[in-house]
């Protein structure tokens, strides 16, 4: 079923995403990344030969009327800032994907993806709050460049990543939030 995909917590690479949905044998997803990534040599041609997509509206609608699924990360760059506390529950709130989805009457699900934060350690910073509302605003994470993941590197590490979903009912925020709380408890 063709569908918007919304996943969290971020994390640093989206492993639940990436590997629990978009890496699926006979999936028929498009992954929205930070359109920034794009313009880094190398890794923007990597990422369209991987499926993926900027995260832009118009493209993001194109890419549904053509028949395929959209992952969609709305926690973005300040829930990478957030993985610091390895809080999986901790989120940004973002549900531009919702608007979208409503105006092509497609079907959401929310997934949830427990132990996304533990696959890799970000050394925590001061400044949590001001640092994830500045990575909002300039579309780059604040976070301390050392990243420590399998055996020191950039690699995640090997935890158990368990992805809950539930098909969202109406497109409105308050009733998208109450479906992540539920999932989020539910373990």
């Amino acid at each position: 079923e063709q569908a918007v995909i919304a996943v969290h917590p971020h994390g640093l690479l989206c492993c639940g995403a990436v590997v629990g949905i978009h890496f699926v044998p006979g999936s028929k997803t498009v992954l929205c990344v930070a359109p920034i990534l794009f313009y880094v040599p190398v890794i923007g041609w990597c990422l369209r030969l991987l499926g993926c997509i900027p995260a832009h509206l118009h493209i993001m609608r194109e890419t549904l009327r053509r028949g395929f699924s959209v992952v969609v990360v709305p926690g973005g760059v300040p829930e990478i800032v957030c993985a610091e506390t390895s809080d999986n529950r901790k989120r940004f709130p973002r549900h531009g994907f919702l608007r979208l989805a409503s105006s092509l009457n497609m079907t959401v699900y929310a997934v949830y993806v427990e132990g996304e934060c533990q696959t890799f350690r970000l050394i925590p910073m001061p400044f949590l709050e001001k640092r994830i509302y500045w990575s909002w605003r300039l579309n780059v994470p604040l976070v301390f460049p050392l990243v420590i993941g399998w055996y020191g590197l950039w690699l995640p590490k090997r935890v158990p990543l368990l992805l809950k979903k539930q098909k969202i009912e109406h497109y409105s925020k308050e009733h998208y939030q109450s479906v992540l709380d539920s999932l989020m408890m539910r373990i």
